[in-house]
């Protein structure tokens, strides 16, 4: 397939007409030239069609929902209308660094093995000031991969992917968390990673979606984390763990069901090496441990210690001092 352009920028839009021209303006500015941006507008009531409009660059090309169609279906559309080898995700009221586009493209280019790259960010509020955060992505595939079982990895609107991987696993098919679901898919198969630099500037604001359909997200957030479970095979009654892990709610989990949830998984990823040993095993260990001493439990820490995932060298100072209380204090039990 010839490809006219490297890159799509694709932007869903949706009554966005308070930031949608800073957001394009953003990528006129970009140091990479080879680009167009594809805007889908799905079906906006304000004046958002209007401000594109009054944007004069031939590299901008705006398609109209005939109706609202939703996000999911709006950038699963801007994926089929695409002309680039890449798509690079810009949500309608973020910013895009000027070198956004080219460092991202010439990593994918020179490391053929990852498909998709997403980067860090800086956070904004509505006046684009910025807010202090600490959040910070990690960058080794194969952390990312395990990493994905508690929580989205990318900020969508820092990523760019190959268009033939995101055809080939299917696309967006959920309308609500529809990008953690299709990295989910893509990881699966493909390496990914996070560049360690702030290539957009990611706005928070009351309007947000996640912050107003939080019923929907919670049923999808479970279906991505089955999804994803589903090949460790664990028991039934404890599927209800990974969520509350999902949302960091020790409070919640059953300390009789800490054992059988963690050495299940622990022993399927070694029959199975789905992910990496090593990672997967410290990084449940961490957990494990968490939840050990947070139950403040006697029996259930006995039955970690004499696991062959323990290792007293893998605890913190506070951790070795606190388990070893509890190993010695049989009235937890």
């Amino acid at each position: 397939m010839n490809h006219t352009v490297d890159i799509t920028v694709l932007i869903a839009l949706y009554n966005s007409e308070k930031y949608i021209k800073k957001t394009i303006e953003s990528l006129l500015n970009q140091t990479f030239e080879n680009f167009e941006i594809l805007i889908i507008n799905d079906a906006s009531t304000d004046k958002s069609v209007n401000v594109v409009n009054s944007i004069n660059d031939d590299r901008i090309r705006l398609i109209h929902n005939d109706t609202n169609k939703g996000i999911c279906l709006t950038r699963q559309r801007g994926i089929e209308e695409a002309k680039g080898k890449y798509i690079a995700i810009l949500d309608s009221d973020d910013l895009a660094m000027p070198m956004r586009l080219e460092k991202q493209f010439l990593f994918l280019e020179n490391n053929l093995e990852i498909v998709l790259c997403g980067s860090n960010a800086k956070f904004i509020d509505e006046n684009d000031n910025e807010i202090a955060h600490t959040h910070a992505l990690n960058g080794n595939p194969d952390l990312i991969k395990i990493l994905l079982l508690f929580a989205n990895q990318f900020i969508n609107s820092s990523v760019l992917c190959r268009k033939d991987v995101m055809l080939e696993v299917g696309g967006y098919k959920k309308p609500i968390a529809e990008d953690y679901d299709l990295f989910v898919r893509i990881a699966e198969k493909y390496k990914t990673t996070n560049l360690d630099e702030k290539l957009v500037s990611y706005r928070m604001h009351s309007g947000s979606d996640s912050r107003t359909k939080k019923d929907l997200y919670a049923i999808a957030e479970k279906e991505i984390l089955a999804y994803q479970y589903k090949n460790l095979s664990i028991d039934k009654a404890l599927e209800y763990i990974p969520y509350l892990l999902f949302h960091k709610n020790n409070n919640d989990i059953n300390k009789k069901d800490i054992f059988p949830f963690f050495n299940d998984i622990i022993k399927q990823n070694n029959n199975l090496k789905i992910y990496d040993k090593t990672l997967f095993e410290n990084i449940f260990f961490k957990i494990w441990i968490e939840l050990i001493l947070h139950h403040k439990n006697f029996q259930e820490a006995w039955k970690l210690f004499l696991h062959p995932v323990f290792k007293f060298s893998n605890l913190n100072v506070t951790e070795k001092r606190r388990i070893i209380k509890l190993l010695l204090n049989p009235l937890k039990i």
